[in-house]
């Protein structure tokens, strides 16, 4: 199965210089890609393929449309996708921020860090695609790392907090940390275990995930899970 990419940059010289380079980082990984290239931000926002995509390369400074918004754009669209940042406009790089990017890639040192940049991008989606086995209140269940949210313990009762559904778990919250903690899971308070791939912040209030709730947090915890949320953000 090829990875599926997307690349938007208005000059085509740099295009054709992106696209040529993250081909060559693939080939020597091994693994398959198909490239989408477009020099108009307004003709990647129209495509009707952005959901299948698994990582979106952007130049910030694009005329019709800015990188920031076209990212903010595909975030609507999915909250997994990765979004990379091909930039030279340091000083718009904190505005990009609240568009979750997964990686800024400075032009003028493209042939370093994109190559960095593409091996961490395919570590983090095969990490995604990761498969857990839970004990279920009926039977053994198998559940991809990136659907689920957290996990929250309710009366004695533990539930996984999935996309789609809360499905029960016969598992503690300790057992449930013990083993998913590698796998980017972060016991931000005694009865929640959060997927740091759904956390959009941290503040007063707790834990704001993506979909907008907020989940509480233990006042002791806060810089353990501040620090362990950048470790696995850099890691990923």
């Amino acid at each position: 199965m090829a990875y599926r990419i997307a690349v938007c940059e208005d000059d085509e010289t740099m295009l054709k210089s992106i696209c040529g380079d993250i081909t060559t980082v693939f080939e020597q990984l091994d693994i398959s890609v198909e490239i989408k290239q477009f020099t108009h931000s307004s003709e990647l926002m129209d495509n009707s393929d952005i959901a299948t995509l698994d990582a979106v390369f952007l130049d910030i400074d694009m005329p019709e449309f800015s990188g920031i918004e076209v990212a903010q754009s595909l975030r609507d669209i999915s909250k997994r996708l990765c979004i990379v940042f091909v930039t030279n406009m340091d000083d718009l790089v904190y505005q990009s921020i609240k568009c979750q990017p997964f990686r800024f890639v400075r032009k003028s040192h493209l042939d370093t860090e994109l190559s960095e940049c593409v091996s961490a991008l395919v570590h983090k989606i095969a990490s995604d695609e990761l498969c857990v086995e839970l004990p279920g209140a009926r039977g053994m269940i198998c559940a991809k790392v990136d659907d689920i949210m957290c996990f929250t313990s309710v009366r004695h009762h533990v539930y996984a907090v999935t996309t789609k559904e809360n499905i029960e778990i016969v598992a503690t919250m300790k057992k449930l940390e013990e083993r998913l903690s590698p796998n980017g899971f972060i016991r931000v308070h005694s009865s929640y275990l959060v997927n740091y791939r759904f956390i959009f912040s941290i503040d007063r209030e707790g834990v704001v995930m993506d979909n907008g709730h907020t989940i509480p947090i233990s006042r002791y915890r806060i810089a353990d899970v501040k620090h362990k949320l950048h470790y696995f953000i850099r890691k990923w």
